[in-house]
């Protein structure tokens, strides 16, 4: 609580992307329950930002999110009819289409300030992103990190013909 608080008065928004995925750990530990606050609180924090760095990578772990959402119940969600002209409310109510458009639209979206996240290390979001031993000869760039992620966790829920139309059409687009 403190430190998210102290993160958000002080426009820290790596340390406060950090306080929220730990809050909520802790609120699904606790509760021994599927918490999807963590979407509410991300996108909140999304639309409060105006760091395009801090903008893609809160498009980026909320791709993510909803992947692992979908990872985690995709054999009921693969039951479902496909929705077309709406989104529920209710992310429980969501077909599979939905988290496939969800995710490859914020990833398209977190990689669309090139220019922008070329000119950004990954080093000075180390507290955000888990840098390996060859992370900075690899991924020197919070594009190329971001732009290595889309391509990778798209992956999981599409197969590569859907991904390679899907992905390539939505950057082509922006």
């Amino acid at each position: 609580g403190q430190i998210l608080k102290k993160s958000i008065a002080d426009k820290n928004t790596p340390q406060t992307i950090k306080a929220l995925i730990y809050q909520n750990k802790y609120k699904i530990a606790v509760d021994n329950q599927e918490s999807t606050q963590i979407f509410a609180d991300l996108e909140g924090l999304l639309h409060s930002t105006s760091d395009v760095t801090d903008k893609a990578l809160l498009h980026s772990m909320l791709a993510e999110l909803y992947l692992n959402y979908f990872d985690r119940h995709a054999w009921e969600i693969r039951q479902r009819t496909a929705i077309s002209g709406f989104v529920p409310e209710d992310i429980k109510e969501w077909s599979k289409n939905i988290f496939q458009e969800k995710a490859l639209n914020y990833f398209s979206e977190s990689v669309k300030p090139q220019n922008e996240l070329l000119k950004t290390t990954t080093k000075s979001y180390e507290d955000v992103i888990v840098l390996g031993d060859d992370s900075q000869k690899i991924y020197p760039t919070i594009y190329d990190f971001l732009m290595n992620r889309a391509v990778d966790q798209s992956a999981r829920i599409t197969s590569d013909y859907e991904r390679n139309s899907a992905f390539l059409k939505s950057l082509q687009t922006k």
